[in-house]
């Protein structure tokens, strides 16, 4: 009967494991894993009788519960399971590892060990002269006799194909290869870009559309805010917020409002400004200003300019008018008058 190789796995026996055994009797077949070929202390006979060690049964479980054999499928739960005992592998029996260099020693597995490395007379060595394989108790001999140094060199294996002129033809094609993939690199960069650019172009365009038309838009809103806002003679609104005059300066009266009766305009003066009469201005003056209750007031037409200022007369306000304006933080007397009518918006 023909002896069977297997390598142990096993840890049982030290010194033997992963190292190639021949068995002088054939092993159970679900003692070998039929993948990897090792003789493991547990084993996994599938329903399609195939064995598996533990680790390529565990391989096969995490792929779905596959037989890497045949690809069938199996459960995990229909395995058999098998237990290598230690006094079953004891007594199997092995060659020598140096059964081809003439050892003829065939016993247990646990004897092979202290045979191989104490007993047997069979080791070959490498000659440092020759490079050849001889074996140790021969090697004086062989240096003495047959060592040749110049055939030491060993030929090449059949199958080493020396390339020679094919190398310079692969590499030029190697090379042009190349180029052709960097071409289409280029142009696939170039339309990228050009479409870049376009994205931008459209980006720019889309903004500035978009800021024209929210311009518009605030326009047209203020545009309805002022058409909408009259000023006339109605109590309790501002006199103005803001005017411009002839000369483009503005002038603005946040606080200051008054209520008048009438209009006391008597002519033009020559620049075609309205003049308002002494007795106008006089009850203007007295008239109280108060930030408080704010009065609707007519339109005004004061003739600009610090020379009318002068002109007015001082008019004495009630004592208990001043102290009010004076808490206030406001002027008083002439100042006052100046105050006043510089805070009034001047309607030119």
């Amino acid at each position: 009967m023909a002896p069977t190789c297997a390598t142990l796995s096993t840890k049982l026996l030290p010194g033997l494991d992963w190292r190639p055994l021949t068995f002088e009797d054939p092993l159970p077949s679900n003692w070998v894993c039929q993948v990897c070929g090792l003789v493991c202390k547990k084993t996994a006979v599938l329903h399609c009788s195939h064995t598996l060690c533990n680790v390529c049964f565990e391989a096969s479980v995490a792929l779905g519960g596959v037989c890497p054999v045949d690809r069938e499928v199996f459960h995990p739960d229909d395995v058999g399971k098998v237990r290598l005992r230690p006094g079953q592998l004891l007594k199997l029996r092995v060659s020598c590892w140096n059964a081809a260099h003439g050892c003829s020693f065939v016993g247990p597995v646990f004897e092979l060990l202290g045979h191989f490395e104490k007993e047997c007379g069979h080791h070959n060595v490498s000659c440092p002269r020759c490079n050849q394989d001889v074996p140790r108790r021969n090697l004086v001999q062989h240096r003495v006799s047959g060592c040749d140094p110049t055939g030491s060199a060993k030929a090449a294996p059949p199958d080493v194909t020396y390339l020679g002129g094919q190398l310079p033809e692969a590499l030029d094609k190697a090379i042009a290869e190349i180029k052709q993939s960097i071409a289409e690199l280029k142009e696939s960069y170039n339309e990228l870009q050009a479409s870049v650019n376009t994205v931008s172009d459209h980006v720019i365009r889309g903004r500035s559309e978009a800021k024209q038309v929210i311009y518009e838009a605030i326009a047209r809103h203020f545009t309805r805010l002022q058409a909408t806002h009259t000023y006339g003679n109605c109590p309790g609104r501002p006199l103005l917020n803001e005017k411009e005059s002839k000369d483009g300066d503005a002038y603005l009266c946040p606080e200051a409002q008054v209520q008048l009766q009438g209009d006391s305009v008597s002519r033009l003066n020559p620049e075609g400004r309205k003049i308002y009469d002494r007795s106008f201005l006089i009850r203007l003056q007295a008239a109280p200003m108060s930030l408080k209750k704010p009065l609707g007031v007519p339109k005004l037409n004061i003739i600009k300019g610090k020379a009318m200022l002068h002109k007015l007369p001082e008019v004495e306000r009630p004592r208990y008018l001043q102290e009010d304006l004076h808490q206030m933080g406001g002027p008083s007397g002439h100042t006052y008058w100046e105050h006043t009518l510089k805070s009034i918006v001047w309607w030119i």
